[in-house]
């Protein structure tokens, strides 16, 4: 396997003016270079993507397999054991920082670009082509999570063998040098890949709630032939909480993320509680809600609410309470109450227009018989 990017550092090692020097640096650069493309191929996880025929198995394999630490350690003896050749080798001639750098920055580049961006690419594509089902856990989503933990491994792995053969070359406040830069520039392609996984996390966990919560809601749910209704949240609320329950809890259950984790985190939840509120709105639509399907939808919204509250993320609450107001839409019998709730707009904290109020109101199963009563209002959409 040629390694073009590792040619610059040859042409340093020629540069040197002896005949013996420069002999001897090309033997220290390429055998340096050859050690670390010789553990790409013997371990053929570093190879691309592409480089694999049997694609069958290793989608098969689970995502948290796929990242290795074994393989990220073989690399980092590898490299100590090549640095440890370049200084003695070049020492003699002169200044063996731009050598240590390129070996280093060599291993950053093939690490991050043949090694973990392949890996979330697999790891985009199962979650992107994973099809919803009735059961509440999303193995990719949870391999995912166990995946983004290996990645953290491996980018604390590589710090601190910066800090321990690497930075006694280089000045650690110089972020001009090029094992600085190569450095950030690993840990933010890391950064990256795990932010993309994230959000693609995220689309396939909305899809399987929102497949969960169609699947297991009937249309007795909110339009119950007998009355009163059962007044506990219906089966679909409840699997559909228990289902980003259970992937929160492993997202959440790490007790010392650093800051930035933690910051990520935090977003993520957020993303995922805002997210939720649009999926519950677009499935309420889908529904006939007569009054006594109205208290059993407030049982599902008191849940969802004591839900949300525990994200202990002020917007998602908000939009929460804003749905369990809108709830009353439904449980009023008095059209003359009914018009006050549409108009009153502070009741949603700005979550509901008048358009939105009205779109919930006909869905009510005695709406045509309203209807004509309810457009005398002031609430009219021209």
């Amino acid at each position: 396997m040629k390694r073009a990017a590792y040619v610059p550092a040859v042409g340093v090692v020629a540069s040197a003016p002896s005949p013996m020097a420069q002999g001897a640096a090309r033997v220290s650069a390429a055998s340096s270079a050859a050690t670390l493309v010789e553990v790409e191929d013997e371990e053929g996880e570093v190879g691309d993507a592409d480089a694999h025929d049997d694609g069958d198995d290793e989608f098969d394999e689970p995502l948290d397999a796929l990242l290795s630490t074994k393989l990220v350690e073989e690399m980092i003896e590898l490299h100590r054991t090549s640095i440890k050749r370049c200084v003695i080798m070049m020492r003699p001639q002169g200044d063996v920082k731009p050598h240590v750098e390129k070996i280093h920055t060599f291993m950053l580049r093939t690490l991050g670009e043949k090694h973990i961006q392949p890996c979330y690419a697999i790891a985009n594509e199962r979650l992107s082509t994973y099809k919803a089902s009735e059961d509440i856990e999303v193995l990719p989503l949870i391999q995912l999570f166990a995946m983004n933990k290996v990645a953290d491994t491996i980018v604390h792995m590589l710090d601190t063998f910066f800090t321990e053969s690497i930075a006694p070359f280089v000045n650690p406040n110089d972020f001009l040098t090029e094992a600085i830069q190569e450095k950030r520039a690993f840990e933010k392609l890391v950064d990256d890949c795990v932010a993309t996984g994230l959000d693609r996390a995220m689309l396939t966990l909305m899809a399987q709630v929102e497949f969960l919560l169609a699947a297991e809601q009937p249309a007795s749910d909110y339009d119950p032939p007998e009355n009163p209704p059962d007044l506990s949240p219906t089966p679909a609320c409840q699997v559909a909480l228990a289902c980003l329950d259970k992937h929160l809890q492993i997202l959440l259950a790490d007790r010392n993320p650093s800051p930035a984790e933690r910051q990520m985190v935090q977003v993520f939840v957020g993303e995922v509680g805002s997210r939720f509120f649009g999926v519950v709105t677009k499935h309420i639509k889908r529904y006939r809600v007569s009054r006594a399907g109205g208290i059993r939808m407030l049982c599902d919204v008191n849940a969802y609410q004591e839900w949300a509250d525990k994200l202990r993320n002020a917007e998602v609450s908000r939009l929460f309470r804003a749905l369990k107001e809108l709830v009353n839409v439904y449980i009023v019998g008095e059209v003359s109450i009914l018009k006050q709730l549409v108009k009153d707009q502070a009741r949603y904290n700005g979550v509901f227009r008048v358009e939105d109020l009205y779109e919930f109101v006909e869905r009510r199963t005695d709406y045509e018989k309203i209807r004509g009563r309810i457009r005398e209002s002031e609430c009219v959409i021209m």
